[in-house]
């Protein structure tokens, strides 16, 4: 057996979870990243925008106030459908939805232009916060949709719609596709009633969307 292939098959656990950290992309630490987290684990807390400044910062639109309102020491980057963590050197609020992130082994603008548009994730158990209540847009993967539906001098009447398939959160408008392939819009203002105990997703769509 030729000597580097045999030091490559015996690469220390250390070794190997230090490049994980690095959030480098071999077969070895792809495979890694996708047995350490399952999405069920993980809460979306944003997106990565452009470099902040020469240092390799980078800047992230969040969703949400979970990152403050946890104890986190890693970041969880999805690059190519995998879930890589990156260890926080520091961070920073800068108005009201955006933090500015260092993250260790991102140390020039280049690598930090790599990241941009990346989705950001951190780990439930990381939340100071009960989460035995929060429900997150990927939870609801596998929930039936249904839609309030009103005929003229009828009551109100639900009709189901689908099972949500997927999530698609990569553009400003989170969208939840189903088993069909129907694109449907999440927002508050569309969420009637979410039934965790019956898995069930009503939502009041405008007339004709799904026609």
């Amino acid at each position: 057996m030729d000597k580097g292939t045999l030091e490559q098959r015996t690469k220390s656990k250390e070794q190997r979870l230090y490049s994980l950290e690095a959030g480098k992309s071999s077969t070895k630490v792809d495979g890694l990243c996708s047995l350490f987290f399952s999405p069920c684990s993980l809460l979306r807390i944003g997106s990565l925008r452009r470099p902040h400044g020469k240092r390799g910062e980078v800047a992230c639109a969040m969703d949400n106030d979970y990152w403050e309102q946890g104890e986190a020491e890693f970041v969880i980057l999805k690059i190519n459908g995998l879930f890589v963590p990156y260890r926080v050197v520091e961070w920073r609020s800068k108005g009201a939805d955006t933090i500015i992130f260092r993250l260790r082994f991102v140390d020039d603008e280049e690598t930090a232009s790599d990241l941009s548009n990346t989705e950001v994730y951190m780990q439930r158990s990381d939340l100071t916060t009960d989460t035995e209540d929060l429900i997150t847009y990927q939870d609801l993967i596998g929930y039936q949709v249904c839609r309030v539906s009103s005929i003229v001098h009828c009551p109100l009447s639900i009709v189901p719609l689908g099972i949500i398939s997927d999530i698609d959160e990569s553009t400003i408008n989170t969208l939840a596709i189903l088993e069909d392939g129907t694109l449907l819009p999440l927002h508050e203002d569309l969420i009637v009633e979410i039934n965790t105990e019956n898995r069930t997703l009503v939502l009041n769509l405008p007339e004709g969307l799904c026609e």
